[in-house]
């Protein structure tokens, strides 16, 4: 356990099953204490909010557009512990300022279940879930739109992507990293920036190396609404 014990945010008992790496990754969300709930607190949140809930059983959830990955989806199921908490923190985040949020960490860490959390959450609001796309078929789908023959433009397509009300991509470290693809990016990631739409990027990579690519002006612009999280936990797969 870390030395520095994470607290409640409610009762302000101690929150338990969190190691020192988790703790930290989890202040750097809100570069203070994250907003957390015990178990007991946790389980009363969600009674309170099953109560409010109640009387909107009419709502029926979206759903899932064809792009979000089935796999993710069906691992909601088993979602639990380190991921379940730095998902609840950054959600928290993104109702408060509508920013953009980076999840980085090796592979098998359950970053796409978080973000695919994320939208589990606007469904069960009756929201849309938004959008999923990996970044490479991102930008292979804006290109395809140069096409003579094709039935979409360039900006139908780029409006896609900037105006959708939740816009996750996957696989970011696969991009080229041309200054088309960088100055594409920028474009996309600004007009939500504008118009106040939560965005969720997801790597494997490390801050540092997740930083070198995208450049500081971009890094300081996802830290003024969003922030990077590093998923330092151990592997989940298998």
């Amino acid at each position: 356990m870390s030395e520095r014990l994470l607290c409640c945010s409610r009762c302000g008992g101690p929150v338990e099953g969190v190691d020192a790496m988790e703790a930290e990754a989890l202040r750097s969300v809100f570069n203070r204490a994250p907003l957390l709930l015990c178990g007991p607190c946790e389980k009363a949140d969600a009674e309170e909010l099953a109560k409010k809930r109640a009387p909107r059983q009419a709502r029926v959830p979206q759903a899932w557009p064809e792009e979000w990955p089935r796999r993710s989806i069906a691992d909601l199921e088993h979602f639990r512990e380190a991921p379940l908490r730095m998902a609840r923190t950054i959600q928290k985040n993104i109702e408060a300022n509508r920013g953009t949020f980076v999840i980085l960490g090796d592979r098998g860490r359950g970053k796409t279940v978080m973000a695919t959390w994320l939208a589990e959450q606007r469904r069960q609001q009756g929201q849309s879930p938004g959008v999923y796309v990996r970044s490479h078929d991102l930008f292979a789908t804006i290109r395809r739109a140069w096409h003579p023959q094709s039935k979409e433009d360039e900006w139908a397509v780029l409006e896609h992507y900037r105006k959708t009300p939740f816009l996750v991509i996957d696989e970011f470290q696969e991009r080229s990293e041309s200054e088309w693809e960088n100055r594409t990016l920028v474009n996309i990631l600004d007009h939500r920036h504008g118009n106040i739409l939560p965005t969720v990027l997801i790597a494997n990579l490390s801050a540092d190396a997740f930083g070198k690519s995208v450049g500081a002006s971009m890094v300081d612009r996802i830290s003024q609404t969003g922030g990077i999280v590093e998923c330092g936990w151990g592997g989940l797969r298998g």
